[in-house]
Parts: structure tokens; C-alpha cells; sequence
């Protein structure tokens, strides 16, 4: 109940920064959630509701007997600098691993998550060797009116109502998008077999797969750009950017994203993930934000950096394709 009126009073408080003062500006980090050893923030998810800054992402924890527990959570935020403490809505499972939130949309009175399951059954940060997702990695959504009470997961059934869930194959990074031309028409992104492929709906019940491969990566998110589909992916490194006229079509747009990665230790083996948020109309921001998640130190991947020391990064733009972030010197 402490944890509930918590959150509340955090949605009904009025704003500590006021609408004329240039938020961006005040931030003297581009962290704006720092990992530990024993957490990482992975695969942000930033929006603007309720006069609040909501960041979604996947809260990764140790546990003291070493096994490692991925959860789906978010944090709450007036000013980008100050952050409330995670506020984690899905269950505690190594089997399930619900993470990677990819979308949030308002559909009706509901606002609708976009996510996934990562089982990684048995992993503890103790293991010599990385280990990956199991098979049964599959694509969700969850929906909520308050985002404290949330309601049970539906799976996204992207391969079609006659596929089963045992047959539906190894799926990860779900991203809904409503089309630009037809009303109540959705797309659903998602990286399966090392490359993003789209399905589409019209009640985000029943599917339609299409099996024409768009790109190798992962992490897709998708937004409309001057009547454009612009996706943001993660390749090996940074995060690369598309564009097309009809969501089948996609031609590199520009150079993929890593910010100051040449001067971040603490982001050297990788930075991924990254999603933009249109926060023009937000007060004291204006611009196109852009969050990513950041792993490190170390250039060759292991759990330290994996499962564990993984920071949120925030950066911005005015055209998607010039970005500034926290003491940029060039």
C-alpha cells in the first residue's frame, strides 16, 4: 500500500520544473540511470504522459545467491535528472524474463506494452561463459489505465492464429506501430533468426506475417516521419537508422548512432538499443530524444557487462539526424 500511495501522489504532484526552463540543458551526465554490479538498465523506453517523464526498460538484478532475474519496470521523472526508485510490474521467473519493452501506445482507454520473455533458466553472474536467450523467447503485450495495475500478458501471436506458441520459433524485441494510411491498421516489428521482420493487424489480435526479411539487427522501433516509416534498429554496434514508404521497402537513412562512444569506458563493449521518443511538444524540452543503453568496461562481452553494468544514455535533436548529448565537446 506505502508503494501504491507512493506512486500516486508522484502522478497527481505538480511538476518540479517549470515550462519555460530548458530541461536538456541542466543535465550534467548523459546517465541518466547508472548500473551496478549487481544491476543492469537495458533497453529503454521513454514517453511523456500524466506531465510526467516515464522511462520504461529492463531491470536486470542479482540476486544474492548470484542468479540473475530480468524484470520489466519503469521510473518516474519531472525533470530528467531525478528518478524514482524502479517500479517493476512483472513477476519474478528465469523461465519468463518478461524485458525489453519496445512500444507504448494509447489504444481506447488502455495504454498497450509492447514486450518480451527471455528465459535464461539457471544463469548466475558466477557462469564463466555468456549465455544466451533460450528457444522459447516470445512477444507480448500488456495493457494498463494507472501503470501500476496492469493486466495479464497476451501473446502476440505475429506468425498467425493457426501457428502454435511451441511452433512460433525463437522471437525477441516487439515494437507496434499503427499504420499511416489505414485507421485501426497495427504493425508489429520483431527480430527473429538474425533479422526484423513485420506482421500486421487490424485488432492486435490476429495476424498476418510477412515473411520478407527487413534487416539484420534487433531492438526495432518504429516512428512517422514526414509521412515516412523511420526505423531505429540495433546492428552490431550503435544504432542504425531506416526509412520507408510503406513498411516493406527500407533504405539506410544515415550512419548508425553511437554518440560519444569513442570517450566512454564505461560504454566500450557496446551501445545499443536505442529508441526515440518525439518530445517536441513536451514542456522544457522540445527536441527528439533519444535513449540507449550503454555496456562496459571492457571491449569482448561477459556477463559483467551483459547482465550486470549497464547504463541508460540520453542524447537529442531537432532532425533526427544531428544529436547532442551531456558535455559534448565536438
Amino acid at each position: 500500500m506505502r508503494n501504491l500511495a507512493f506512486v500516486l501522489l508522484l502522478f497527481l504532484a505538480p511538476a518540479w520544473a517549470q515550462a519555460g526552463d530548458s530541461l536538456l540543458l541542466k543535465l550534467s551526465s548523459p546517465i541518466l540511470l547508472k548500473g551496478s554490479d549487481t544491476i543492469a538498465y537495458r533497453d529503454p523506453l521513454l514517453v511523456w504522459v500524466n506531465h510526467k517523464f516515464l522511462l520504461f526498460y529492463s531491470y536486470v538484478v542479482t540476486d544474492p545467491d548470484r542468479k540473475v532475474y530480468w524484470y520489466t519496470a519503469w521510473s518516474a521523472s519531472t525533470d530528467l535528472r531525478h528518478w524514482t526508485a524502479p517500479h517493476v510490474f512483472t513477476p519474478k521467473s528465469q523461465n519468463l524474463n518478461f524485458s525489453s519493452p519496445g512500444s507504448l501506445d494509447r489504444v481506447g482507454k488502455d495504454w498497450v506494452l509492447a514486450l518480451q520473455t527471455i528465459p535464461m533458466n539457471g544463469v548466475r553472474m558466477t557462469d564463466a561463459k555468456v549465455k544466451y536467450p533460450e528457444d522459447t523467447s516470445r512477444l507480448w503485450m500488456m495493457r494498463t489505465r494507472d501503470f501500476v495495475h496492469w493486466s495479464k500478458p497476451e501473446l502476440l501471436r505475429v506468425k498467425g492464429p493457426e501457428v502454435s506458441q511451441q511452433d512460433m520459433g525463437h522471437m525477441i524485441d516487439p515494437t507496434l506501430v499503427a499504420d499511416m494510411a489505414v485507421p485501426g491498421k497495427w504493425w508489429c516489428f520483431f527480430k527473429q533468426s538474425g533479422h526484423i521482420f513485420a506482421s500486421t493487424s487490424m485488432d492486435l489480435k490476429t495476424w498476418t506475417f510477412h515473411p520478407r526479411a527487413i534487416v539484420a539487427g534487433e531492438n526495432p522501433e518504429v516512428l512517422v516521419d514526414h509521412g515516412d516509416f523511420i526505423m531505429f534498429y540495433s546492428p552490431g554496434n550503435g544504432t542504425g537508422v531506416l526509412r520507408s514508404h510503406d513498411g516493406v521497402t527500407w533504405q539506410q537513412d544515415q550512419l548508425s548512432i553511437v554518440l560519444g562512444q569513442k570517450n566512454w569506458p564505461w560504454a566500450e563493449t557496446r551501445i545499443t538499443a536505442g529508441y526515440v521518443a518525439d518530445l517536441r511538444s513536451a514542456p522544457g524540452v522540445g527536441k527528439y530524444i533519444f535513449v540507449c543503453h550503454s555496456m562496459g568496461p571492457g571491449k569482448a562481452r561477459t556477463n559483467r557487462n551483459i547482465l550486470a553494468n549497464c547504463n541508460i544514455v540520453i542524447a537529442w535533436s531537432d532532425d533526427l539526424k544531428h544529436w547532442t548529448w551531456p558535455g559534448k565537446t565536438d
